[in-house]
């Protein structure tokens, strides 16, 4: 399953994200947040997107 994550530079809520899905052994792709996105950061799991480091709900997107 494809791992997207879109962050910004400085962002303790993304930093949380990358380091809980490589604990998890989770392989990600990384791009710049879009100047539309107001949340970071944002994470697509397949065809879903979740705004915000929602740990459980992308989790259970991940089923792990």
């Amino acid at each position: 399953m494809t791992v997207k994550i879109y962050s910004r530079e400085g962002c303790a809520p993304c930093h949380t994200l990358k380091y809980w899905l490589g604990k998890k052994g989770i392989k990600y792709e990384e791009s710049p947040a879009e100047d539309n996105m107001s949340i970071v950061p944002v994470v697509e799991v397949g065809d879903m997107r979740v705004e915000g480091a929602n740990l459980g709900y992308i989790a259970e997107l991940l089923k792990i």
